[in-house]
């Protein structure tokens, strides 16, 4: 079951690496390396420590599935790649805290959201070869 946190990381830091494509940075990348170092260290907590908080705290839970839902509708709304990329890895780290209430759930709507956020980086590259080919 660590191994979907550990994914979860990873994704973190590929939507880091999109991010560099997009507009918004700031903003974006704010959120992601914020998101990037709770998880990290959630993780590392959970791995050493005896009773985790990520498996006690559910005032933690719900923070984590509320901001994943917010940051997750802002990304959809604004059509960004990173952002979106930023709630599928939120909602793949909570699939170990709840696997047995909702994890199923945030796992599809991990995998959904992944596929929206390809979906959107290919509309975008798509996009600039375009403009790339009229010049």
């Amino acid at each position: 079951m660590g191994l979907i946190l550990i994914l979860a990381i990873a994704l973190n830091v590929v939507s880091l690496a999109v991010l560099f494509k997009q507009k918004n940075r700031f903003l974006c990348g704010s959120i992601g390396v914020a998101v990037c170092l709770l998880m990290s260290g959630l993780t590392v907590h959970y791995f050493l420590a005896e009773n985790p908080f990520i498996l006690t705290e559910s005032g933690l839970l719900w923070f984590l599935l509320v901001g994943s839902f917010t940051i997750g509708v802002v990304g959809l709304l604004k059509r960004t790649t990173s952002l979106v990329l930023v709630a599928a890895s939120l909602h793949l780290f909570l699939v170990l805290p709840t696997i047995f209430s909702i994890g199923l759930i945030l796992l599809l709507l991990a995998l959904a959201e992944i596929v929206v956020a390809t979906y959107f980086y290919l509309k975008i590259r798509e996009r600039v070869s375009f403009v790339g080919m009229n010049k």
